[in-house]
């Protein structure tokens, strides 16, 4: 079991693909990426409305946040990552990861987010998808709308495929509000060239200014199992009505070899 220290504050992360052996894909002409998986492992699926809402679990006091996993969603969990996000007119948010053993979906992290209610907590959403999870960071996308928490996952296996999580922080009657992650899918504005795919997750960089980039490796078709050698692809995205929006794509051509 990876024994991590304590952390209370979070700084932008990025994911990173570190195999070079490709999964089976299909792709539209504009942005050829992963479409079609066998869920729970599909890296861009919409999750379903109320997703990670199903906890039962009572209120129980602060303390308790650092001694177990609450709920509990892996066997043998641990939990030695956890804290709490604050914002100007939001309530605040408690957060813990969790790590236990792969069950059924080869999932070995979880995470599960918190409201405060008369000196104790309310699990209110979570998700075990990921072989790990950073800590959550949030972001401020301007012009006076609600702040977003991004929460980073990469799943196991070759692809890296992301199990990121996004959520609208709002002050209204539902706290958090899940954002659409794979709706961007074939609509890039700027499409990249038709011979090349994005193969593997992406590594995204939340910033908390609100600039959310990703970066990504692009693959020829006769590259096969090997390492990428098409170049690659900035992507910028946009949060718009509870969706992730793709505005702009740019290609960076492969580097010559002299």
């Amino acid at each position: 079991m990876k024994r991590h220290i304590p952390a209370l504050l979070a700084l932008p992360i990025m994911l990173s693909a570190m195999s070079c052996r490709p999964a089976d894909l299909q792709g539209s002409p504009q942005v050829r990426v992963r479409e079609k998986f066998a869920d729970p492992k599909g890296v861009w699926r919409d999750r379903p409305a109320g997703w990670g809402r199903a906890i039962t679990e009572p209120p129980f006091a602060m303390e308790e946040l650092a001694r177990r996993c609450i709920p509990r969603l892996l066997a043998n969990c641990e939990t030695f990552k956890g804290g709490y996000l604050s914002a100007p007119g939001r309530p605040r948010i408690y957060w813990q990861i969790q790590e236990g053993e792969p069950g059924e979906n080869a999932a070995s992290a979880g995470f599960t987010l918190f409201v405060e209610a008369d000196a104790s907590l309310i699990p209110i959403f979570w998700a075990a998808e990921a072989n790990a999870y950073e800590a959550p960071v949030v972001f401020w996308t301007g012009d006076g709308a609600d702040p977003i928490i991004a929460i980073a996952g990469v799943m196991e296996g070759n692809g890296h495929y992301n199990a990121d999580a996004l959520f609208r922080w709002t002050n209204g009657p539902q706290t958090l509000m899940p954002i659409q992650t794979g709706n961007w899918i074939g609509t890039a504005p700027a499409p990249l060239p038709a011979d090349l795919w994005i193969k593997k997750g992406l590594a995204f960089t939340y910033n908390p200014s609100g600039l959310l980039t990703a970066g990504t490796s692009l693959w020829r078709p006769e590259d096969g199992d090997r390492c990428p050698t098409g170049g690659s692809a900035s992507l910028i995205f946009e949060v718009r009505d509870d969706t992730l929006v793709l505005t702009h794509a740019t290609y960076l051509p492969p580097k010559s070899q002299d």
